[in-house]
């Protein structure tokens, strides 16, 4: 079990995807500069790797946060009830990692992610996986998944498949790539090589997902289903 610990604390910073939204980064930068706005940027940890990519002279950098952070133009506002303060289809790359599992009402969020990514232009989603290897063990022996933990700041659980579904249902959106971060119970060089073979049961799940369409409608999902929990639904 001490074993077990140590690779999972070991290799805990894989949860974040760093390389795989270096390989996001390489792909979507070519030669034009980007507008990459990221809603929760924290230090600015993703929005930097854009600028490690594309160079400071070819990025536009904006995030969604509470505190400044250097380089990057920050608006603080509560993202569950706001709007984004910025225009349709105005960035070339919209980044929420590690967010949505954080949020009652995270498809307004997503609404709004949509809305401010240009057509042609590219989502990247980053979330813990309620199916991975270790929470099904979890779940098998009566034990709480340990990314919803019921005392913890993850109020949702996705799964892959889940995720993919309600995408997929939305017309205007096609999902480019699906890749896994992580696998607790292996050391880190070798979670790497299994997330990657099997990102269903991996820590966390990234999506990069490309909008097609001008109106993209998130808010229908909520309206069409008449839910008793009231959400945000714009104003």
């Amino acid at each position: 079990m001490k074993l077990l610990k140590k690779w999972r604390d070991q290799g805990y910073y894989l949860n974040y995807g760093e390389r795989i939204i270096q390989n996001y980064a390489k792909e979507l930068y070519q030669s034009d500069s980007l507008k990459v706005i990221d809603l929760g940027c924290g230090e600015g940890r993703d929005l930097k790797i854009f600028r490690e990519i594309a160079g400071q002279a070819n990025t536009e950098l904006y995030g969604i946060n509470f505190m400044p952070v250097d380089g990057v133009e920050i608006s603080d506002i509560d993202l569950e009830f706001e709007r984004l303060p910025y225009q349709d289809n105005f960035f070339d790359v919209s980044i929420c990692n590690q967010v949505f599992e954080h949020l009652k009402n995270w498809l307004w969020v997503l609404h709004e992610q949509v809305r401010v990514t240009r057509i042609g232009g590219h989502l990247i989603v980053g979330i813990p996986n309620m199916a991975a290897f270790h929470c099904r063990l979890q779940l098998l022996t009566g034990i709480q998944p340990s990314c919803v933990k019921a005392d913890d700041a993850h109020v949702r659980g996705f799964t892959l498949q889940e995720f993919k579904r309600i995408i997929d249902g939305i017309g205007g959106l096609q999902i480019r790539s699906i890749d896994g971060a992580n696998m607790y119970g292996a050391p880190p060089y070798l979670a790497t090589k299994l997330s990657k073979l099997f990102p269903s049961l991996s820590v966390s799940i990234f999506y990069l997902i490309q909008k097609t369409v001008y109106d993209v409608n998130i808010i229908n999902i909520l309206k069409e289903k008449n839910l008793e929990t009231n959400y945000f639904l714009g104003k």
